[in-house]
This record gives C-alpha cells, structure tokens and sequence, in this order.
C-alpha cells in the first residue's frame, strides 16, 4: 500500500482503492473501488443509496491496494475502527494511531 492520499494525487485510477469520505455532520463513510473516479461520481450524484441519504461528501482520505482482496480487507478493518482512530489516519498523525492501536485505548476516545 501507498500512503494515503486526496483526489488528484494518485496515478493508476482503476486501481483497488480503500477511501473515506466526510459529510458536513462530520460522517465517516469508507469504501472500496477499483475506478474511484466512477466511484466518487456516484457519490456526489446520489447514485449511491447510503451516501445519498446523508450528503455532500468531500474526499478525505484513499490509498490504492495491490489487489482487490487487500482493498477488502483494509476496508472492513477501517469500518471498525473508532471514529479517533479514523481522524488519525486522516491527519497521518503516527502517533495518535500508535496510541490507538494498544488494547482499550478506544474506550478513552470520543467516538
């Protein structure tokens, strides 16, 4: 995997992309694409049923994967992060994910 990444700054757009999307309410929405431009298209138009329900959402957050399956997995493993631990990412603050990773330290953190 690369280091995450916002719209525009990444190469191969029909490669397995994990992504996370923000709403104004402050939402967190994570997904998995092989085309994020298609992807994000259905997104902002409402063509995705969830995200429609709760938009406008901005691109916050993407890294491309080797293969789909490693998008997949990363994908459900983001979906259960906390809501701090996600922020983190987002900012490439190392230390707050460090932080986060140990056992029980979520329950320390606004969700």
């Amino acid at each position: 995997m690369t280091k995450g990444r916002v719209l525009g700054q990444y190469e191969n757009l029909m490669a397995p992309t994990v992504y996370m999307l923000r709403n104004r309410a402050g939402f967190l929405y994570v997904g998995v694409t092989n085309n994020m431009n298609r992807r994000l298209g259905e997104h902002l138009d409402g063509a995705s049923s969830y995200t429609a329900r709760f938009g406008p959402w901005s691109l916050v957050w993407m890294v491309e994967c080797q293969d789909f399956q490693s998008a997949i997995t990363l994908e459900k493993r983001l979906k259960g992060w906390s809501r701090a631990k996600k922020q983190a990412l987002i900012d490439g603050d190392a230390e707050v994910l460090k932080r986060l990773a140990k056992p029980g330290s979520h329950k320390s953190e606004s969700d």
